[in-house]
């Protein structure tokens, strides 16, 4: 079954492209040792859920960004019109390895920057708001 072992490779070569990303936001950010298992866990987490680890789909004979009715591209779903001004757009939609290095930080950064904005939590369930507004600072892009 040649797509299946296709498919397999894909699969695997996606986790150790995100495992090296989380690894390396890991790294840059002083993360402790004790929470980086977590860290990469929520990165594959993300990138299943926002794109079943897809960067393309087929569009008639090629391929073509994944891109959601929102505007979010890629393997993480990087919302073009939230973080245009920190990462590069055409990067986002076309290279893999930029994308998930951005959902990665935007990951990473973006509740501490929205808690040190003193965003308010829902008491009553203990949640974030989904989509809180553009943040005025997170990390740049690699």
């Amino acid at each position: 079954m040649p797509e299946e072992n296709e498919l397999q490779s894909y699969l695997l070569e996606v986790r150790t492209l995100l495992a090296g990303l989380s690894d390396q936001v890991a790294a840059k950010s002083k993360l402790a040792e004790q929470y980086k298992p977590l860290y990469r866990e929520i990165v594959f987490t993300a990138a299943w859920q926002e794109s079943c680890w897809r960067q393309f789909v087929k569009k008639g004979k090629g391929l073509a960004a994944l891109t959601s009715a929102t505007g979010d591209l890629g393997l993480m779903q990087v919302n073009r019109n939230t973080w245009r001004s920190l990462y590069d757009l055409k990067q986002l939609a076309g290279d893999i390895g930029y994308n998930s290095n951005a959902g990665g930080e935007i990951l990473f950064y973006y509740p501490a920057v929205t808690r040190s904005r003193k965003t308010k939590i829902n008491k009553r369930e203990g949640t974030w708001p989904a989509r809180p507004t553009q943040p005025t600072t997170a990390a740049p892009a690699s």
